[in-house]
């Protein structure tokens, strides 16, 4: 079984979402994506050649009920900041398949507190009126464990074709900026559990990791050609005293160092980190703001 990157979900403001900031629309393409079947949230998405993609996701406002977002499993999250993020199998593997499996390695590897929910179906309507379905499958950690929600991937799998929810035509990967896939993402952590977590990494994703890095290789067949993409996870401490440390202490996890492969004017393909800049204009990274 090959598993690869599925998507990066940011969370954003309804009102960031209705009308996204000029310094994100000149740089990347967005993709309509919709209202999803609860009712509850809606995105729209930042689509790459290789099949990944960002998901901008936002509570709908006003919400069907008063407490809609407190009871939704990211309802406790920071606006503009990276939330979650899920994997996907790019062979024939089911959910159900994928599932089995990493109950397996989580269980070879004794690892305590931790394992993953039966997939469950989700849905949305995109604008056009289309149907996407899917099954997520999720964590589930113990409340003495020591993880968090977030810190470790979800999966989805698709129900309908892929393309429906995930658009990979041209006019939906070229982007300003020259973005062609994403590269890598970095989960930090206290210094006493960086080594508990990339072991739990290694088990859930079923890969060796080296150096703190959990590599997936991504396997795709865009517009008739295999396009491989390698998609690093990488655990990384954090001081409590530096600015990110204090940012985790608000959000709960902190996920950040967003890796987007870029194709400069020379053709040359490189990846960067997309963080925020001076003037915080650009916030891909361990948070998102205009």
């Amino acid at each position: 079984m090959s598993l690869s990157l599925d998507h990066i979900i940011v969370l954003v403001s309804p009102e960031f979402l209705a009308s996204p900031p000029t310094w994100l629309t000149k740089n990347f393409t967005l993709t309509p994506g919709g209202r999803h079947a609860d009712g509850i949230t809606e995105n729209k998405l930042i689509c790459f050649g290789d099949g990944a993609y960002i998901e901008l996701i936002a509570f709908v406002s006003p919400p069907p009920s008063p407490d809609s977002r407190k009871n939704h499993w990211w309802g406790a999250k920071t606006e503009n900041s990276i939330i979650d993020f899920a994997f996907t199998s790019h062979d024939s593997s089911t959910a159900g398949e994928n599932w089995s499996s990493v109950q397996k390695r989580i269980k070879d590897n004794a690892l305590k507190g931790i394992g993953y929910q039966r997939p469950v179906k989700g849905g949305r309507k995109r604008p056009d009126g289309v149907q996407v379905d899917w099954e997520v499958t999720f964590p589930v950690v113990a409340p003495d464990s020591g993880y968090e929600r977030g810190e470790l991937p979800f999966f989805c799998h698709d129900i309908t074709p892929r393309e429906l929810r995930v658009p990979i035509g041209k006019e939906n990967t070229t982007h300003p900026c020259g973005a062609f896939s994403i590269g890598g993402l970095s989960v930090f952590t206290t210094e006493e559990k960086v080594e508990k977590l990339r072991k739990a990494f290694g088990a859930v994703l079923g890969v060796e990791s080296i150096d703190g890095r959990a590599a997936a290789r991504c396997l795709r067949s865009v517009e008739g050609e295999e396009v491989e993409r390698e998609f690093e996870v990488k655990v990384k401490p954090l001081a409590r005293t530096d600015v990110e440390g204090q940012l985790r202490e608000n959000i709960g996890v902190l996920l950040g160092d967003l890796i987007i492969g870029l194709t400069l004017a020379d053709k040359e393909q490189k990846l960067v980190k997309i963080d925020v800049g001076e003037g915080g204009e650009v916030g891909l990274g361990g948070w998102f703001t205009g």
